[in-house]
């Protein structure tokens, strides 16, 4: 029961009472607010609300939104309480009985691990996390979707680098799942033949556990010394204690219990079962960008349709005039003639972005509550958004603060069926995929589209045409995935931009729904959640922009107003002190909302842009500067305007003797000048204005004189043509394609020719190796040019 959020469940009777209460006091002070500014005498409006009838309308939306976003917070966190006792009781019993049932019924599960350009060691470890979950039907493919063809030698060896993770990690796993599998079939011929001895049994299956145990303590000592490219940093500490120690100290348990308790053969055969797949993983690369008839769209929707179309078919490449194209094998086909493509098929899909990892029991404990009963109709099953733990950066502890204090308020919206799909890493049932898709022309070819890409953030886009075909978005009630929060203000802008851009744009979808459904008080609570969800962003940027820039007169407000603040901030404080952080980061919290206001507002307005003119937005990455990401000019010179401007107001408030309001410009001018200093750092700004003048006037250079200085980037080398595949000698496949494998038919390697490159020497855990003299250890600052040329690398399907 650890696992389902215990010291939460014991509070839940606590909680439920305190939200009642406060959420009660919250609308009686709205209710008291209304009534006496608009039911009152004649003259209570002039004499609560300030200025002219436009300023008493803007106040009136103001405090309506704000009053929203408190409301909608305690109802989900009132709902998230009041379920969760029975929401926990339900995923225990969904887990026994799955797990009772047998690997024999779990059916088949692909993790797929869309990545952009991320650094190798990220790569690295978010695979590793997915290849060690304990569920035995399982199979891992890194969606690689960086350019094919490198513009420049950095970009070269980050694509080379990204792909030999695959390689690595199916070398590192491969022993230890053969000498598993050795054992576990020499224990089943011996119970064939009648001659298992229990005794020696059990003795050989805690062994296994104990070299389990084993094993994943060296890879936690290497991982702890600097192998595969890890920085020394809190996530390293997380990944070996989380992903590595944990189960490696449930592995020595399981072994002391099997030697001092006895175990009969059911027993027995369950733990055979278990270590028969414990290592078995198939790690896999695909690379869409390799294939004309396949989207080329620069999203990560495009790329997860890429795969999810080519799942359980038998495929051919053929070279035509724009490229390599996949068919459709045709029945009797020569296969010598064609190169061979077969992803296995599966029933539920684990999409999970390359800077997250899941725990060991992820994947079980996801697929036992979609097969649970009642859950029919769940297309995604999630644990919200949890930051990784213990960062000693400010910025990062505040960044991580402001997503994990909604667990609560994400989880009570899926608890009162208003859930949405949160992208970082969710359970997909491909039947509902499958159900709401659609095709759309792209470059002369009709493809399939499962996940609509009209915004960046296709995962609550989802959401809409998941709900409107009666499929459902569940919260599971533990915390069994964590994402990495941006270390620097300027990834953060990159991430936060994307969260504030779409919105607007599935709103009207999202009414359109709504609209249909008759309005039940269980529909109008569902439909203030999800409304609440999609326009938050931009009402409470725009709101508070609203309130920086224009000096209402504070001391004529009714005082209910102020009645329904101090409810909200106590349960936020609460939430922040039982979520592992202190009550005093809720400064820090508001100081980052104040400096990250024009990065929202800029998001606000891709989004009224894409309605009105269909602009999309394409959020790049910006380029790194000395190990960190540049933030734009315009996002700081927003910044220290909204500084100087507070400081002009703060001003002119203690000028006139308006105390009151130059509290209120004083607050923001502290907040957002430590904002400046503490959290992006008046050295980085410098650093980035200098940056973007030197790369102005290159671009300039470059317009007068074009070739000036080029350097040509240098190919990437293939013996005879080949794809690149880097595997040991040994190991290396036959010369042709081939059919299935005796291990399931799940590995088939394109190559464009007969020479294959086959490499004398196992790959290293500590150094990459390299090829053709490319080394395989990226540069320390890669390139982020987009480049929109096709071309050939290396692909491999499994």
């Amino acid at each position: 029961m650890s696992v389902f959020l215990p010291k939460v469940c014991a509070r839940a009777r606590t909680e439920v009472v305190v939200s009642s209460v406060l959420v009660t006091l919250t609308m009686a002070a709205f209710i008291l607010f209304f009534v006496e500014n608009y039911t009152n005498s004649q003259n209570v409006l002039s004499r609560f609300i300030p200025g002219t009838g436009a300023e008493r309308v803007f106040y009136n939306l103001i405090f309506a939104v704000f009053m929203f976003g408190s409301f909608t917070y305690q109802a989900s966190r009132l709902s998230f309480f009041w379920n969760l006792r029975k929401r926990a009781r339900i995923a225990q019993e969904n887990l026994q009985n799955f797990k009772q049932a047998g690997p024999g019924a779990a059916p088949a599960v692909e993790i797929l691990v869309p990545s952009y350009r991320e650094e190798v060691h990220v790569i690295w470890q978010t695979l590793m996390s997915a290849a060690l979950t304990d569920y035995p039907h399982r199979r891992i493919v890194l969606l690689l979707d960086n350019p094919p063809n490198p513009a420049d030698v950095a970009e070269r060896d980050l694509l080379l680098a990204s792909r030999a993770q695959v390689d690595l990690i199916n070398d590192m796993l491969a022993p230890i799942a053969t000498r598993f599998s050795e054992m576990v079939g020499s224990l089943r011929r011996d119970d064939a033949k009648g001659l298992l001895d229990l005794t020696a049994a059990v003795e050989t299956i805690a062994g296994l556990h104990a070299e389990a145990a084993e094993w994943l303590d060296n890879i936690a000592v290497r991982v702890e010394s600097g192998a595969f490219s890890c920085p020394d940093d809190h996530t390293r500490k997380f990944f070996v204690e989380s992903i590595l120690r944990e189960p490696a100290n449930e592995h020595r348990r399981r072994a002391a219990e099997l030697r001092h308790t006895p175990k009969d053969a059911h027993q027995i055969g369950a733990e055979v079962e278990y270590l028969s797949t414990r290592f078995k993983a198939d790690v896999a690369l695909f690379e869409r960008k390799q294939f004309a008839n396949l989207s080329h769209a620069p999203t990560k929707a495009a790329n997860l349709n890429s795969y999810l179309s080519i799942m359980g078919r038998r495929l051919v490449v053929k070279s035509g005039p724009k490229g390599l194209e996949l068919f459709d094998q045709a029945k009797g086909g020569d296969l010598l003639q064609s190169e061979l493509l077969e992803p296995p098929d599966a029933k539920y899909v684990v999409i999970l972005d390359a800077d997250s990892f899941l725990l060991r029991d992820y994947v079980t404990h996801m697929v036992a509550a979609m097969e649970g009963p009642g859950n029919e109709r769940a297309a995604v099953m999630q644990t919200p958004y949890t930051a990784i733990p213990d960062t000693p950066h400010i910025l990062e502890r505040t960044a991580g603060a402001t997503t994990d204090i909604y667990y609560y308020v994400t989880e009570g919206m899926g608890f009162a069926r208003s859930g949405f799909w949160v992208g970082a890493s969710a359970t997909i049932r491909k039947q509902a995929l499958l159900d709401i898709v659609t095709y759309h022309q792209e470059r002369g070819y009709v493809l399939p589209v499962y996940i609509q890409d009209t915004t960046v953030i296709e995962d609550t886009g989802a959401t809409i045409d998941l709900i409107r075909r009666s499929w459902s978005v569940e919260n599971y009630p533990a915390r069994l995935s964590y994402s990495s929060t941006p270390s620097d203000f300027g990834a953060l802008v990159v991430q936060r931009r994307r969260w504030a851009n779409g919105g607007l744009i599935i709103l009207p979808n999202l009414l359109a729904h709504l609209l249909k459904r008759w309005p039940t008080p269980r529909h109008l609570f569902e439909a203030a959640l999800r409304i609440h969800y999609l326009i938050m962003p931009a009402c409470i940027s725009i709101s508070m922009l609203l309130m920086l820039v224009y000096p209402f007169d504070f001391k004529r407000v009714s005082s209910w107003i102020y009645v329904t603040l101090p409810p909200y901030l106590y349960l936020v404080c609460r939430d922040l002190k039982h979520t592992g952080y202190r009550r005093s980061d809720i400064l820090r919290a508001y100081a980052l909302f104040l400096v990250l206001l024009p990065v929202v507002l800029t998001g606000v307005k891709n989004s009224i842009l894409q309605l009105l003119f269909g602009i999309k937005a394409q959020f790049g990455r910006t380029p790194k500067i000395e190990h960190r990401t540049a933030i734009p000019l315009t996002c700081t010179a927003a910044i220290l305007a909204l500084f100087g401007w507070s400081v002009s107001i703060f001003h002119a408030d203690v000028v006139r003797g308006d105390g009151f309001h130059a509290v209120f410009a004083l607050s923001n001018v502290l907040a957002l000048g430590y904002g400046l200093v503490a959290m992006i750092g008046l050295k980085e700004i410098a650093q980035d204005f200098a940056h973007a003048t030197s790369a102005t006037a290159v671009a300039l250079w470059r317009k007068l004189v074009p070739n000036y200085g080029r350097r040509r980037p240098e190919p990437i080398v293939v013996s005879g043509g080949a794809l690149l595949q880097f595997v040991p000698a040994e190991q290396a496949p036959p010369l042709q394609a081939t059919g299935p494998s005796e291990s399931g038919g799940l590995v088939t390697v394109l190559r464009h020719n007969a020479n294959t490159l086959r490499r004398s020497t196992s790959l290293g855990s500590i150094g990459l190796p390299s090829v053709a003299n490319v080394p395989l250890q990226p540069s320390d600052e890669a390139s982020v040019q987009k480049d929109s040329r096709q071309g050939r690398g290396r692909w491999y399907a499994g």
